[in-house]
């Protein structure tokens, strides 16, 4: 197996990847700080607890938001 060109291993579509972000179904991301996605997808929003280190945030315990129904999912 060869290492693409940018260096990440693609195992799923970045858009699933950045859909999941989103929606907070990570309970734990590391992400560098210079990310467009941190901005783009309102991570610093979704994720309760935020460490910086150096040039990371390491994001943690997503935020639940109220379903349509009034219940917390």
């Amino acid at each position: 197996m060869s290492k693409p060109s940018d260096g990440r291993l693609h195992i799923l579509p970045q858009s699933q990847i950045d859909a999941w972000l989103a929606a907070g179904h990570f309970h734990t991301v590391t992400i560098s700080t210079t990310d467009p996605r941190v901005q783009a997808l309102g991570l610093l929003r979704r994720y309760s607890r935020q460490e910086q280190l150096h040039h990371l945030y390491i994001l943690s315990d997503p935020v639940t938001e109220p379903d349509r129904s009034g219940l917390r999912r």
